[in-house]
């Protein structure tokens, strides 16, 4: 079905746009509300003291827009900032001592503690999908596949001169799920 040749495109696009503006705010009317500040996503250690001190903080600031640095309002606000920064800071080591002391037992929670402060994740499923051999980028399964198997023999080689090998061949997913079954350990990059 072709459009009329001499509608205009411009007000029947606005037309579509409208009625669907129409709709939306039948089924999902914009609505005003407020959130509650227990229920944001904050720091372990900010305490209800500490939240306090922030928002009077920032109305200090406010406070101190386009004054001089030498206005008492900023002098106030700066000495008020200082030592709200200090008590989070006291704050933030108090906590992670508390987790350190509670878990000093558990090696696996200590790591984990030290993951979270160096905001490490957790989550290894992400698998590189492209490798470079000789300045090439690839990225057939298959030829990354071969590239490992490569890899592998030119060092085996390089360290058992003398002896023989006999490599089975193998797919992607064989190696995908080996590569997937082995622990999580940092290794220095291999120059292929």
């Amino acid at each position: 079905m072709g459009l009329p040749k001499n509608i205009d495109i411009e007000h029947a696009y606005q037309s579509v746009i409208d009625t669907l503006n129409i709709i939306l705010d039948d089924i999902v009317p914009v609505t005003k509300t407020t959130l509650n500040i227990k229920i944001l996503v904050r720091d372990p250690w900010m305490t209800k003291g500490l939240i306090k001190s922030s928002n009077k903080s920032k109305i200090l600031y406010s406070k101190t827009l386009g004054k001089p640095k030498k206005d008492p309002n900023y002098i106030h606000y700066v000495t008020y900032r200082n030592k709200y920064n200090q008590l989070k800071r006291i704050a933030k080591q108090l906590y992670y001592a508390s987790l350190f002391e509670k878990y000093h037992n558990n090696a696996k929670m200590v790591w984990r503690t030290i993951n979270s402060i160096l905001n490490r994740s957790a989550d290894k499923t992400i698998i590189t999908t492209a490798f470079k051999v000789d300045s090439n980028i690839i990225t057939n399964p298959k030829h990354i596949s071969n590239e490992f198997c490569n890899l592998f023999y030119k060092y085996w080689k390089n360290i058992h001169n003398d002896k023989s090998i006999y490599l089975t061949p193998t797919d992607y997913n064989e190696t995908l799920k080996i590569l997937q079954d082995l622990k999580s350990k940092r290794v220095q990059a291999m120059i292929i």
